[in-house]
């Protein structure tokens, strides 16, 4: 297998991107790669408790809700076998399983059967369907239940919700903010012992029709500086443009930086496809308008020949960087603001290192700290 394909099972349209039951029993060769990435979660780590405290004949129900391509359904189908002798699992409460029911007539006959029996009850279900059974489901009891888990009502300890919104993909700490299973994710992909994925890596690069821009992205995100930005960026959207993240969108989002059309710096910021980019690209370090910046611009765009920018391009050719990909001054400013803060040849990008500073994320960060004090 080449390296695209190997990356291929992070991108949403990979049959990878969704886990079921029925995957289980089909051996692929792309299953140890997407085993060696799956990153668990906090979420998953509670989940897992509530299952462990469970005895046999407990009549609890466990809800596990939140958006689609937030990770339910990996999540259960992890556990499912496992814990089968204890809980009955309902891996999917959006769909029915035959065209003469609908999602709410399976939930009651699920509920029906729950109340029935021994086990304790598992459902995998979206946040909207979790209010349409409130409203329009046959349980009275499991309906009020609901309808106090949304409107923020304490619980009997009959029902658990686990919520993906009370996960949040970044968390704000003393000086920093952190996405844990980004920064995971990204450590893992490009880590640089007993990774099956840089072993492709190391396989494609030694090809002479190697995938040269592939393999350039890939070593540009196993720059840790370079991983912070890409953080950045996401908290960025996240923050200022109300970007709402799932996992699988992130999982596509970092497929996207490593196969787009160009360098990593490219892909960051320009894709009419990526709903993430889309955002992202508000904050394209192209479109800030400095002095230096714009200077750049103009004496590239006029060929004013500038022998220290030069000098450095030579730099960048000797890492692998094909400058017929950067044509444009504006894809040049994007790659000096990946390696802001790398040491490549005389440093000429450094000179636009303190254009690039995110007022906006200093003025945030000591708001936040001045709230943390309050």
């Amino acid at each position: 297998m080449r390296l695209r394909e190997v990356l291929g099972v992070l991108s949403k349209s990979s049959p990878y991107a969704v886990k079921t039951e029925r995957e289980l029993a089909l051996a692929n060769s792309l299953d140890a790669v997407k085993n060696y990435l799956y990153v668990a979660t906090d979420i998953e780590a509670d989940f897992h408790n509530h299952l462990k405290s469970l005895s046999f004949g407990d009549k609890k129900i466990i809800f596990l809700c939140g958006s689609s391509g937030d990770g339910k359904s990996e999540i259960l189908t992890r556990y499912s076998k496992q814990y089968q002798h204890k809980a009955h699992f309902h891996l999917d409460a959006t769909h029915s399983f035959s065209p003469k029911e609908t999602a709410i007539e399976r939930l009651d006959q699920v509920f029906a059967d729950y109340e029935s029996n021994s086990l304790a009850l598992v459902v995998g279900i979206n946040t909207g369907m979790l209010g349409n059974y409130s409203e329009e489901g046959a349980n009275d009891k499991i309906k009020q239940a609901i309808k106090g888990f949304l409107q923020k009502c304490p619980l009997n300890n009959e029902f658990v919700f686990l919520d993906f919104e009370q996960y949040p993909k970044f968390k704000l700490e003393s000086h920093r903010y952190s996405s844990k299973f980004t920064e995971q994710l990204l450590k893992r992909i490009t880590a640089q012992d007993d990774n099956i994925i840089r072993q492709y890596f190391d396989k494609e690069r030694a090809l002479a029709e190697a995938d040269g821009v592939l393999c350039q992205n890939y070593e540009l995100l196993s720059i840790p500086s370079v991983q912070r930005i890409v953080v950045e960026s996401l908290f960025k959207a996240r923050l200022m443009k109300d970007q709402f993240l799932t996992a699988r969108a992130l999982l596509d989002f970092v497929y996207h930086l490593f196969s787009g059309d160009n360098y990593l710096s490219e892909n960051l910021f320009t894709c009419s496809e990526s709903e993430i980019v889309a955002k992202i690209a508000d904050f394209d370090p192209a479109l800030l308008r400095t002095k230096l910046i714009d200077q750049f611009v103009l004496s590239h765009k006029l060929n004013i020949e500038d022998p220290e920018f030069e000098e450095f391009k030579q730099a960048l050719k000797a890492k692998g960087f094909d400058f017929r990909k950067l044509r444009s001054p504006e894809s040049i400013i994007r790659l000096f603001y990946l390696l802001q803060y790398e040491d490549i040849g005389n440093n000429y990008h450094h000179r636009f290192k303190a254009d690039f500073n995110d007022s906006l994320l200093d003025k945030y960060d000591l708001y936040q700290q001045q709230w943390t004090l309050h």
